[in-house]
């Protein structure tokens, strides 16, 4: 729920989805991973973090927690604290549930899977620890990159990656 990682994302997968090295994908040269980190200041960021280590545990291949994170950044106006004003803790998560399972996961969950999920202590345990290595290792806003474990400051065009990304990438 970040509008910085809405502008960030798309440009981002597009580059990792669509950038050869060699005619390889770039993927088979850079690994990435995700930790999720629900800012403070973003409520209900929270709740919709704790569906990543749920996604992560079941192992579905028709939905990976880069889904979630697209689904996620294209529905915040909901769930942002102007969009879920009025709405108690265990509405949001009940309204989440729903939108999850109708736009995001498409039959692959259930609403009572995912109000499970948000129960689940060892799934909040999870997100707790995500953002608690992101704050260990600096992190203080989002998006946040970095390169063997170092922070960088990265593009937000697509077009910048491979520039930045040079020195980590064989020569063509």
């Amino acid at each position: 729920l970040c509008s910085a990682c809405a502008q960030f994302e798309p440009e981002f997968t597009s580059f990792l989805e669509s950038y050869k090295v060699n005619g390889d994908p770039v993927t088979d040269y850079v690994e990435v991973y995700y930790h999720v980190f629900p800012l403070p200041y973003h409520h209900n960021a929270f709740f919709i973090s704790r569906l990543a280590p749920f996604i992560s545990q079941n192992e579905v291949d028709q939905f990976s927690v880069f889904d979630l994170i697209r689904w996620g950044l294209s529905v915040q106006d909901r769930y942002l604290s102007s969009g879920a004003k009025g709405l108690t803790e265990p509405q949001v998560i009940g309204k989440m549930c729903e939108d999850f399972v109708n736009e995001a996961a498409k039959g692959i969950y259930t609403e009572d899977q995912c109000r499970d999920a948000m129960k689940d202590r060892s799934l909040e345990m999870a997100t707790r620890a995500s953002w608690k290595y992101g704050c260990y290792n600096g992190v203080n806003g989002t998006p946040t990159v970095m390169l063997n474990g170092v922070p960088a400051d990265p593009p937000f065009d697509k077009a910048e990656w491979p520039a930045f990304l040079k020195p980590y990438l064989p020569e063509h």
